[in-house]
């Protein structure tokens, strides 16, 4: 997997939580083989605002992110 560094990884309540860098959702991309149309899928946006939180536009919302690395294997449901 890329490089996704731990504090991206952290749930959002968690004190050292920090957002994704846009290296690190086009590097999860890149890893899972998935386009901007297949991404906007899994987490119910158009591929517009997908290419907006690749080219740094907007930020991608912590929901969006935790349900991309839920479907990637990279992060597990807390219980």
């Amino acid at each position: 997997m890329s490089d996704i560094k731990l504090q991206s990884l952290r749930p959002f309540y968690h004190p050292d939580y920090q957002p994704p860098t846009t290296e690190e959702l086009r590097g999860l991309m890149k890893d899972c083989a998935w386009t901007g149309a297949k991404v906007g899928a899994l987490v119910g946006v158009d591929s517009r605002t997908v290419r907006r939180w690749t080219g740094g536009e907007r930020p991608i919302p912590y929901s969006a992110w935790r349900l991309l690395l839920l479907h990637a294997g990279v992060v597990e449901l807390d219980g």
